[in-house]
């Protein structure tokens, strides 16, 4: 944090400290219940919510954590006034948009073609990636970042 806080402009909204940066996910992001999903990681079986041994191999069963993405934009909408964010981003746009060029995935000529007046455009692009926990540890994190 203190890296980034040293990099970015003096007017911003950054969070400058570790408490406040919790409390700020804390109040941004829903309460979740991650349902606990098995799997073998010899033989790549999904085993589902039963905790245990590989049916194939005998392997004890790995762990991965689901979370539900729809329930976090549900929240969005509505404690976060997400439809008000996206109105006034729709209409910032209305000036700066250029035939032929593409500066939103809302440009392209797919979505204009679906485009349904009075409904909101969400596109979410996503993108994973491993982290290890630690040097001598064999878990990971691979977290999902929607954007």
């Amino acid at each position: 944090m203190k890296v980034i806080l040293n990099f970015i402009p003096e007017n911003h909204n950054m969070p400058r400290t570790r408490y406040a940066l919790f409390k700020y996910v804390e109040d941004v992001c829903p309460p979740v219940s991650p349902v606990t999903r098995y799997y073998c990681q010899i033989c790549q079986i999904y085993m589902g919510k039963a905790d245990g041994k590989c049916s194939l191999c005998g392997t004890p069963c790995n762990t991965f954590y689901q979370l539900s993405v729809a329930n976090q934009i549900k929240n969005f909408f509505e404690n976060l006034q997400f439809a008000e964010i996206i109105d006034r981003y729709a209409e910032e746009r209305k000036g700066v948009q250029v035939e032929g060029k593409y500066s939103d995935p809302c440009d392209g000529s797919n979505f204009k073609r679906v485009k349904q007046p009075g409904k909101y455009d969400l596109t979410l692009l996503e993108h994973t990636d491993g982290i290890s926990i630690s040097e001598s540890s064999n878990a990971s994190l691979w977290p999902q970042e929607f954007v």
